[in-house]
């Protein structure tokens, strides 16, 4: 293998498997398989329904579109169709020769891909890239997950996690892997950062009403399971005069408690959802802000997650308040307030407001963006791949 081959990507239809090797294809070709079920395809009749086609992307990022028939990759115990998991592989070696000439490196972004490890060349280096962590997912059978995992880090030549916390976890049932076992966190778009650390911050965007006054706190991204809507309308009751600005989508919580909450937020005059923004587009919603938010409950993954927003805050150079579930957060402790009641996260922004808003603060937390870009972690994966085809 040579380290100008290219590299296949299986798959890369949820956000986090594909932004990071998005920006890897500055670097060297890339394709993604992108599979979608047959019925989907019919229903939107303006992508033909063809068994692949090619889309060029960005640099030389490419999205390989496959129809595949319903059930291909159940998350269950119910065995995925292993034939049509495996031919992504062969489909994605054509299209690889067809721009590069060869498939150097192929990357399980989702664990249910497991039988593509079946029908590689055994020069062809192996990668798990594990964007999230996949066994408190709704509706995934945790065991099940469990299992594809461990045959998965016991083949492949390296494996990437999100978060410290994840690469712990394996290290103690795997011990004898360990060494293969990599950390490569959430991160932010370089053209996220500014020339220089933005001290005061930005205007409101004009969709914004004009009832939200500054001071203005808030958070960007999906507003659902983990987040602790007890939490933000305790502290929205707390400081009437601060507004909160919440932009993203919303999933009704199943608690019922939690319902509450979240209604009686919708009903607070100073907080406002925005709604769901392209995910290009949230910048300019961080860099308004005086203070963000990570407004973590301790459920599902969120104890062992990579939240991207963190590294947009530090772009922004906004100061930040969390709750304390998240592991990864400790890293960055320096860089963040934490509050985990209704008046600890109030007190918190109080004084994010008042004392983290010097140009000495916003620079710190500015230089911790400027060593967290998608192209640094696109770098760093190429070399540790790089460094087993020598």
């Amino acid at each position: 293998m040579t380290n100008e081959s290219g590299i296949l990507v299986c798959d890369t239809r949820l956000l986090w498997c594909e932004v990071p090797f998005q920006a890897l294809g500055a670097l060297r070709t890339v394709v993604g398989t992108f599979p979608a079920e047959w019925t989907s395809l019919w229903k939107h009749r303006n992508r033909p329904l063809l068994p692949s086609r090619l889309e060029h992307r960005d640099a030389q990022y490419y999205r390989l579109h496959l129809g595949f028939p319903p059930g291909w990759a159940r998350r269950s115990r119910v065995h995925p169709w292993k034939f049509f998991v495996r031919r992504q592989a062969k489909l994605g070696e054509q299209a690889l020769k067809h721009l590069e000439g060869r498939m150097g490196t192929v990357v399980l972004a989702l664990p249910h891909h497991l039988p593509v490890l079946d029908s590689l060349h055994p020069r062809v280096t192996t990668v798990y890239y594990m964007g999230d962590d996949y066994r408190p997912y709704a509706n995934w059978s945790s065991s099940f997950i469990r299992e594809l995992e461990e045959e998965i880090v016991q083949r492949v030549d390296i494996v990437f996690c999100a978060a410290e916390a994840v690469r712990d976890r394996f290290r103690r049932e795997q011990p004898e892997h360990a060494a293969k076992l990599h950390v490569s966190r959430g991160a932010t778009h370089a053209t996220n950062i500014p020339a220089r650390a933005l001290t005061i911050p930005a205007n409101l965007p004009s969709d914004i009403p004009s009832r939200l006054t500054r001071p203005v706190v808030g958070l960007v991204g999906r507003l659902g399971a983990g987040t602790n809507f007890a939490l933000l309308r305790g502290a929205a009751d707390r400081l009437p005069n601060v507004s909160f600005l919440l932009v993203g989508p919303v999933d009704n919580p199943v608690d019922p408690s939690e319902r509450e909450h979240l209604n009686a937020l919708r009903h607070c005059p100073h907080v406002w959802f925005a709604g769901s923004r392209p995910y290009t587009d949230l910048g300019r919603y961080v860099r308004a802000m005086d203070v963000c938010l990570l407004p973590y409950e301790n459920s599902g993954n969120r104890p062992t997650c990579s939240p991207w927003r963190l590294f947009d805050y530090l772009a922004a150079s906004r100061p930040i308040v969390a709750t304390s579930v998240c592991d990864q957060l400790k890293y960055f402790a320096n860089a963040i307030r934490f509050g985990d009641t209704p008046d600890e996260f109030a007190e918190a922004i109080e004084i994010a407001l008042s004392l983290d808003t010097s140009r000495e603060a916003c620079e710190y937390r500015w230089e911790l963006a400027r060593n967290n870009t998608w192209e640094q972690r696109a770098t760093e994966m190429l070399n540790l791949i790089e460094s087993l085809s020598r």
